[in-house]
């Protein structure tokens, strides 16, 4: 899993602004790492939620957490939190896919028993399939900042890139009617005595 610099490092690699062997100088990194964090950061608004929020089984004393509808894109070094998971927990291997069946191992042990707890996986860093499309994003985001057009094939796998993190974690939105709709006229019933 690559850390946020070698994110940053090859983006500007992708722009061709540095060689292979060459990091970018510091204050063209930190500029490439603050639009790296608004980048993610704006991904809610877009549906695409940062984290995944699931519902497990822990207990006590125990580093498994089992009932998960899927652990398709969880990975081990994903950080976890939830009611009785301790701070800094990570995902130390995913034991059962199962769907509805999931289960995996954390590093350190649950602080609770209790079923259905819902738990928030954070996707960062990124799984290695991954990499490559926020690269490319960053790479787009950051290209007019140092007078550089991105070219047809970094679009294109920024394009692809986006795609696919949509599919793996878009986030629709909870179905909410409005009370008015259900209280029509037309839904009364009408005594014609």
């Amino acid at each position: 899993m690559a850390t946020s610099q070698e994110i940053v490092t090859r983006a500007f690699r992708r722009l061709q602004i540095v060689d292979a062997l060459e990091d970018p100088a510091a204050n063209d990194s930190a500029h490439a790492l603050a639009c790296l964090n608004e980048m993610l950061s704006s991904w809610p608004a877009d549906g695409v939620g940062v984290s995944l929020v699931m519902a497990g089984d822990v207990t006590s004393g125990a580093a498994v957490i089992t009932g998960l509808f899927s652990t398709a894109n969880l990975f081990a070094g994903m950080t976890v939190s939830g009611t009785g998971i301790p701070a800094s927990a990570v995902i130390k291997s995913i034991d059962a896919t199962t769907l509805f069946a999931g289960a995996i191992t954390l590093d350190q042990n649950a602080t609770v028993t209790g079923t259905d707890v819902s738990l928030t996986f954070a996707p960062l860093p990124l799984a290695a399939k991954f990499e490559a499309a926020v690269t490319a994003l960053l790479a787009v985001r950051i290209a007019p900042d140092f007078g550089m057009e991105p070219g047809p094939t970094l679009l294109r796998a920024a394009k692809d890139g986006w795609n696919m993190l949509q599919a793996a974690f878009i986030q629709a939105p909870d179905a909410k009617f409005d009370t008015t709709l259900t209280h029509m006229p037309s839904q009364r019933r009408f005594d014609f005595r």
